[in-house]
């Protein structure tokens, strides 16, 4: 069994390294994921961390060098650009790593004594981001204005989820 996090950007397009080549300022919004408004902060570290019983192959892959803006499909896989994560790895990504590679991971499953394979893993990222949120003191809940609520409506509330 073979398991994989497909390679992915957090935070950028292929069109915003063109842009920065070009010597555009991308300034401190970012690109954001799946439609979020709390996107990370462009020219920011992340710290992660990752735990799990099995390990895994992190991989950054870069565009070619004639062609920066290919498919990302097409990117470079490079042993140098490749870290094995045991049981506790921590890792702090460089402000450009975002913008200039792509992400992603594999694990290998193994069965032992003919029993189905188990295994987790899983990963807690820190980031600088960009939009400022209230939250609740007692509650831990964010604070909804009407167009935010609108968005959430017939989904559960966190302090309904964890009481």
């Amino acid at each position: 069994l073979h398991a994989v996090m497909n390679a992915h950007r957090d935070n950028s397009s292929s069109a915003d390294i063109d842009r920065f080549i070009q010597g555009e300022e991308l300034g401190e919004e970012g690109h954001p994921s799946a439609g979020a408004v709390n996107s990370q902060r462009i020219g920011s570290n992340v710290m992660v961390l990752t735990l799990g019983t099995r390990p895994m192959t992190f991989t950054l892959r870069f565009p070619p060098k004639h062609n920066l803006t290919v498919n990302r499909k097409s990117y470079v896989v490079s042993p140098r650009c490749q870290m094995h994560a045991g049981f506790c790895t921590v890792s702090i990504l460089d402000p450009v790593d975002d913008l200039t590679f792509t992400h992603g991971a594999e694990f290998e499953i193994v069965a032992v004594n003919d029993r189905k394979a188990s295994w987790w893993r899983v990963a807690a990222t820190w980031r600088w981001l960009q939009a400022a949120e209230d939250f609740y003191s007692d509650t831990r809940g964010l604070r909804l204005d009407k167009a935010k609520a609108s968005k959430l409506e017939g989904y559960a509330r966190s302090d309904e989820v964890f009481p």
